[in-house]
């Protein structure tokens, strides 16, 4: 009995386990809420960086506007690049609007894409028609190309002269049109134009 009572009184030991969640909240929280901005920049990088480009511009844009006075040169090179993305998306306007045509038309029934074509030729004739009279109305209220509005600002004078500069920026945006069908018979060249101030006549 007394060996009995001697084994009970004896301290018990206790495993206790403790999940793993408990073990890693010691991690600082900063580092986990980093890693998942990180995978969800990751994930939509191309917008990211065209929010981060957007920002860059505009403020870059805000202070060469403070800045003292940029030469041409200066603004055309930076200018450049946005050009040459812009006529790139413009050459693609035209291919990816005729192929999203033949793929929808092909979709369609004969008699839903006849409908459908019928409805187009009326609406590009009826916008044809109204676009060709109001150029001869506008034509007929502002007169371009007015002989007497020539008299009065003068020939102007044209700089012949071509820096090398120009010329090679030229090749570059002939590299990409803004229309294929264009570019077949058309180039770009850049005209420096001197500005003429003209005096009130009295």
């Amino acid at each position: 009995m007394a060996s009995t009572e001697g084994a009970n009184n004896m301290p018990k030991q206790v495993e206790v386990r403790m999940h793993d969640s408990h073990l890693g909240s010691e991690e600082p929280k900063h580092r986990n809420l980093g890693l998942r901005m990180c995978d969800k920049l990751g994930k939509n990088l191309l917008l990211s960086l065209t929010v981060f480009g957007v920002i860059l511009g505009a403020v870059c844009g805000g202070l060469l506007r403070l800045a003292s006075p940029i030469h041409p040169d200066v603004v055309m090179l930076i200018a450049f690049p946005g050009d040459i993305l812009m006529r790139m998306l413009k050459m693609l306007i035209l291919p990816l609007i005729i192929s999203s045509l033949i793929t929808g038309l092909s979709g369609l029934d004969a008699k839903a894409s006849g409908r459908l074509g019928t409805r187009a030729m009326v609406y590009y004739m009826s916008t044809t028609i109204i676009a060709a009279v109001l150029g001869v109305i506008l034509v007929l209220a502002i007169h371009p190309g007015n002989p007497k509005l020539k008299k009065q600002l003068g020939p102007g004078k044209k700089n012949d002269e071509v820096s090398s500069l120009d010329a090679f920026l030229d090749l570059i945006r002939n590299l990409f049109p803004e229309n294929l069908v264009q570019a077949c018979f058309q180039q770009f060249w850049l005209e420096n134009c001197l500005k003429m101030e003209i005096e009130p006549k009295c």
